[in-house]
């Protein structure tokens, strides 16, 4: 009997049955072709979520035929004809799984970028000068009907290409949004003032889609429950606007925020399923079709209670279910311990957003490359492989090639795996980075093809003994010692042995470092109600971070922490820290410990030692190059993948 009967019991969405109740959020398109069509890579993606057994699966933010309504430059341009092509071959990808097609429609209104549209100037309810000094024109009733013409020949572009639904964005901030939030549509004639003179347009684009295509495609509505800005749009307005169109759509997705405001991507300092609050609200009033929830899930567990509690109807999954595509399958049929539960780290809006445009997530190694897997040579014969270190690079590496038929040896110098992930079971904010390590370890122990040896250095003698096909060096990183005064000062820890069960850390802290480690640390610290001050040589601290989790973490430290910024540490006492500024100014700050977390330097001669033309050798993991988990964990994939 399945663990969770109410998240995988169907769901009648219009003319359409999801077959459990998860769907995939609309992620952000990330590979597009020169025609500005889906890659055959983007096609695998959403195959895979398909694969993994998802209800339905969205393709990403996809604008409806105007001149002015792209947001940023990788976004689908439905009243393309090119685009037609690559639209059938992905509902047909994601149909040959047993999922339904869906995509969301959206135009960026004020929020879109003329450099995306031909330099054409962005239009929204009303006339303004934006931040950036972009001139947003305010829409006549003549706009309103080409946009809502557009939307509407958007949705029967998709439903001719083979699509089950369509998701309007009504949320998020972009255009529709935009008509129903009092702090952006100040209009004062009928098409603004109270909630039903601003729901006027949306209404007549929903409207208008159901002329143009019937009952035949079922509509599904995103909406955020809250702008979380001050004269923004609240539940109560959300909820009569939901009342509004209820006879008119198939199914309301509740989310929340904008992508410049809190809680649209929940980050580690929140709980998960924040949103189902809203979506409480909204299903409470709207009875006759289903409500969904968005916001972080990625327990089975979790969604299956507030499906009993009548919180929601479905659940979106967006992070989740990129960290693991497989979370669905491995929810019905009884394997939710082996789910790669989301880190909310950021890193795949960093490398869509703010790096090279390309998908990556932290703890799932194939993200952006699914059309490679499909081609992934088959196992070599069976080889015998020792791994040197049980850290996340060691554990995925191991986990890996036994996979992949290969003999393991696996080998930890400590008492336990985990390697720097350890460090997070301290700190509840990162309880996500300790689930994932647990997890991890629990996949290894599993495995039949794998012998786990802890308390064991790797050495030359032993690899000897071993006779190994091929060693993986995966032995990790030390901390890096600047030559400062007074670092061997008995009030002196290093970061990574600050939770040592020897270590007693005193009530005012002093941290060296102001990257990512010393900052979390630092907040931790303050949480747990520690005076604590950080100094950094850097104009900023935590530029290390995401540029998401940054934006999150930076409110809280500022308000707990001291941030002693453009300081260059001289020495440490036995009572503090001596730094110095710039212009030559000392200033001595008073500290019970001291804490280094000046970053890590790699294990590289020690690693290297372990090297011999006897046998095939890798380096992986922060021996190669102190980094972050991400590429711990890919390289770990890699060096398991391709044995030879």
């Amino acid at each position: 009997m399945c663990q969770f009967p109410k998240l995988f019991s169907p769901l009648r969405v219009g003319p359409v049955i999801m077959r459990n109740r998860i769907e995939t959020g609309p992620m952000s398109i990330v590979e597009m072709d020169a025609k500005e069509c889906l890659t055959d890579q983007a096609i695998a993606f959403y195959e895979g979520l398909a694969a993994g057994g998802a209800a339905v699966v969205t393709i990403g933010e996809s604008i409806v035929r105007t001149e002015n309504g792209k947001t940023h430059a990788q976004q689908l341009m439905l009243g393309r004809d090119e685009v037609k092509y690559c639209l059938q071959k992905v509902a047909d990808a994601i149909h040959a799984h047993g999922a339904l097609a869906n995509i969301e429609i959206s135009h960026g209104g004020c929020m879109a970028d003329p450099r995306y549209n031909n330099g054409n100037k962005p239009i929204g309810p009303v006339s303004f000068i934006d931040e950036w000094g972009d001139e947003i024109v305010g829409m006549d009733e003549e706009m309103m009907d080409d946009v809502a013409n557009a939307f509407a020949e958007a949705v029967e572009t998709v439903r001719n290409c083979g699509f089950d639904m369509a998701m309007i964005h009504c949320g998020h901030g972009w255009l529709l949004h935009q008509f129903l939030s009092p702090y952006y549509n100040t209009r004062t004639d009928e098409y603004g003032g109270s909630i039903e003179g601003r729901a006027k347009f949306p209404i007549m684009v929903i409207d208008r889609i159901r002329e143009r295509v019937g009952r035949g495609i079922a509509l599904d509505m995103r909406i955020s429950g809250s702008e979380f800005i001050e004269g923004g749009l609240e539940i109560d307005d959300v909820v009569k606007f939901c009342k509004m169109v209820e006879n008119k759509v198939d199914m309301i997705n509740v989310s929340a925020g904008a992508p410049w405001t809190k809680r649209m991507a929940i980050s580690i300092f929140e709980e998960r399923g924040i949103n189902s609050e809203f979506a409480a609200a909204v299903k409470k009033q709207v009875t006759k079709i289903p409500v969904t929830a968005v916001g972080g899930y990625t327990d089975p567990e979790l969604m299956e209670k507030h499906l009993k509690e009548g919180r929601a109807d479905a659940f979106v999954l967006g992070r989740s279910i990129l960290a693991d595509p497989m979370l669905p399958h491995k929810a019905r049929t009884d394997n939710a311990a082996t789910i790669h539960r989301c880190l909310r780290c950021y890193v795949c809006n960093e490398a869509q957003y703010h790096e090279n445009r390309t998908l990556y997530c932290t703890i799932n190694p194939t993200a952006g490359r699914e059309y490679e897997a499909k081609m992934f040579p088959p196992p070599a014969p069976r080889r015998k492989v020792l791994v040197a270190g049980g850290g996340p690079a060691g554990m995925e590496a191991a986990i890996t090639a036994a996979r992949r038929g290969h003999e393991v040896a696996l080998y930890e110098k400590t008492g336990e795996l985990g390697g720097t992930l350890k460090f997070a079971r301290h700190i509840p904010f990162k309880k996500d980075v300790q689930c994932y390590a647990e997890t991890l370890e629990r996949e290894l122990r599993a495995e039949k093809n794998v012998r786990i040896y802890l308390n064991t250095p790797v050495t030359k003698k032993l690899i000897e003994k071993e006779k190994p096909d091929l060693v993986i060096a995966a032995i990790g990183a030390d901390p890096l010692i600047p030559p400062i005064k007074g670092l061997d000062n008995e009030n002196v820890v290093y970061a990574t042995d600050m939770f040592d069960a020897d270590v007693k850390i005193g009530k005012k802290v002093v941290i060296i470092g102001g990257g990512l480690v010393g900052c979390e640390s630092g907040l931790h610290l303050a949480n747990e109600d520690h005076d604590v001050t950080i100094i950094e040589m850097r104009d900023e601290v935590a530029i290390d971070a995401t540029h998401d989790h940054r934006r999150f973490m930076m409110p809280l430290l500022e308000e707990k922490v001291n941030c002693a910024r453009s300081l260059t540490v001289c020495e440490v006492t036995a009572d503090g820290v001596r730094a110095k500024a710039n212009d030559g100014t000392e200033t001595f700050f008073t500290a019970d410990t001291v804490i280094l977390a000046a970053g890590m330097k790699a294990k590289e001669e020690e690693a290297e030692s372990l090297r011999d033309c006897s046998y095939d050798f890798v380096r992986i993991g922060d021996c190669l190059r102190a980094r972050k988990i991400y590429n711990a964990v890919r390289e770990g994939f890699d060096a398991g993948m391709f044995v030879r």
